[in-house]
């Protein structure tokens, strides 16, 4: 009985305000009508592990039937629902400012339109102002809209013509700035997912300019602050893919401001993503004592949300790294295998078991290094970035290992994919001249002596590796730089 796993979700999430709400409710019924069997279910549900529904039924009252069961499983589930709207329940929980507002309002917004159906219009039009007033001011458009239209039906049986026509106009606003709100949600969050898949930027750098420039047009047209946050988000993206990174923590610095300073904004999850994002741009800088600073500083935002906090640890995991500090960043990889697993977390869980391998890979377990890497599916759908980093990170252990058959045989099947991802995929040419490279090296057979012979020609090889369009990045697929690992086993 599925229904009965969801309702015993529904009850162990309550927290102990909303479960003492819940019980008195039923102890008041308890008083008139005697035991309550409802009492008896919500402890079941709460203190055991039954999920059987006829298991319960039995426990219950072994000679009702499934229809009675029903009745009472869904009294419950309608009584859970009342408790978690309970204005003592809403306070309690540990919603943002801005959430309780929106609840609170939406919860304002009924009240309203009841006493509207019943007559009672005493207070109604200050009603409807404040929640006009205070849905504006947390850019809740949808609450203005339908408090604006609720006004507006009192208003045309009890109002003037010059207030009617009034409203009308703020209506008509509403509306539009409402249309722009969800347009502008949709953009973000539609880049934001084509970032967090691609590892290079240049899979979506036209994109995101032009989503800078849609969402520039409707902060014009809107002078929401919600929207110039996605807009400041956004461009701190362009100036880091430009590596223009004063520019972007200036921006950052703005964005830290903006939230401190509107009500429509803040939350403290998009406060603690602001940390993460200076840390991010630290990171780039080169600072990792800063970064590491400002991520530890964020993870207190994001205690409610598991994959975020794993998202902290990922790059806390890289400062470390660079830093090679490889004895404290095991536990940042840990993953709690309870999680379910989906299209949502899978890169992470696929990325977090990429850099096990590269852990692997510096402490010199080059087999256990090429299995992990082996067990690694999601990554394999960025072609042009991890995929490739991927098979380089197996060439560079098959080196180590000096099997030099399956050297061979994997540097030309990764310049043959190389080619025929050029043909249709803008390609990174740091890689491109990576596997130059490794082609040599498979020409001197991986052999130092030969490679010293040839110092002047490898020497050109990595001065072209080194330029300012192919040289390395922080927070790339390639955790391995290949210039240290050359370097460190044949000069």
């Amino acid at each position: 009985m599925n229904s009965l796993v969801t309702l015993k979700r529904m009850v162990l999430k309550l927290n102990v305000v909303e479960f003492n709400l819940l019980v008195r409710r039923f102890e008041r019924i308890n008083v008139q009508n005697g035991k309550s069997k409802t009492i008896l279910l919500i402890n079941l549900l709460k203190n055991n592990n039954y999920v059987n529904s006829s298991e319960i039924q039995n426990i219950l009252n072994p000679n009702s039937n499934y229809l009675a069961f029903n009745k009472l499983c869904n009294r419950l589930k309608n009584a859970i629902l009342e408790v978690i709207i309970d204005d003592s329940s809403l306070e309690f929980n540990q919603y943002s400012y801005r959430n309780k507002q929106l609840l609170f309002l939406r919860k304002k917004i009924i009240q309203a339109d009841i006493l509207l159906l019943k007559g009672l219009n005493e207070e109604l039009l200050s009603m409807y102002n404040s929640i006009i007033k205070r849905s504006a001011k947390f850019e809740f458009y949808d609450i203005q809209l339908q408090a604006l239209n609720s006004k507006s039906r009192f208003l045309t049986s009890y109002g003037k013509t010059g207030d009617i026509n009034k409203i009308k106009k703020e209506i008509f606003l509403c509306e539009k700035n409402y249309f722009n709100m969800n347009k502008s949600i949709s953009l973000y969050q539609g880049m934001m997912n084509l970032i967090s898949k691609n590892s290079d930027s240049s899979n979506y750098l036209i994109e995101l300019k032009s989503t800078t420039d849609e969402l520039q047009e409707l902060l014009n047209l809107t002078k929401s602050k919600t929207i110039k946050y996605f807009l400041l988000n956004l461009e701190v993206e362009l100036f880091q893919t430009g590596k223009q990174y004063s520019d972007a923590n200036n921006l950052l610095v703005l964005i830290e401001k903006l939230l401190l300073s509107s009500p429509a904004v803040y939350t403290e999850n998009r406060y603690g993503t602001i940390l993460l994002n200076i840390a991010n741009n630290y990171l780039f800088i080169g600072n990792f004592n800063s970064a590491i600073e400002f991520a530890k500083k964020s993870k207190s935002y994001f205690e409610k949300y598991y994959f975020t906090m794993k998202l902290v640890d990922e790059l806390l995991f890289y400062c470390h790294f660079y830093k090679n500090e490889f004895s404290k960043i095991e536990d940042y990889l840990i993953l709690d295998s309870g999680k379910a697993r989906d299209k949502s977390n899978e890169l992470i869980f696929s990325k977090f078991n990429y850099y096990k391998a590269c852990l692997e890979f510096t402490n010199g377990n080059y087999l256990t290094c090429i299995e992990t890497l082996n067990d690694n599916k999601e990554i394999d759908k960025d072609k042009e970035g991890w995929n490739v980093c991927k098979r380089i990170l197996i060439i560079l252990c098959r080196i180590e290992l000096e099997d030099l058959e399956s050297v061979d045989l994997s540097v030309n099947n990764l310049n043959r994919y190389y080619r025929r991802l050029s043909k249709t995929n803008i390609v990174k040419g740091r890689y491109k001249q990576i596997i130059k490279i490794c082609l040599n090296l498979i020409n001197d057979n991986c052999d130092k002596n030969a490679i010293k012979l040839k110092f002047n020609k490898y020497n050109k090889l990595f001065d072209m590796l080194s330029s300012e369009a192919n040289k390395w990045v922080p927070k790339s697929p390639e955790l391995i730089n290949f210039e240290k690992w050359f370097h460190g086993r044949y000069y």
